[in-house]
């Protein structure tokens, strides 16, 4: 749901292919965050 939320941001700013590759590697790292956390 968050996820959903953040692309709905995006898109009303108009994102371009730059932007949804950068917010893929955010999505990545928070993940990867949140197994650390998780742990």
């Amino acid at each position: 749901m968050l996820q959903r939320k953040e692309w709905l941001i995006f898109e009303n700013y108009g994102e371009t292919e730059r932007t949804i590759l950068e917010l893929e590697e955010l999505q990545n790292v928070r993940e990867r965050l949140n197994i650390l956390i998780l742990a």
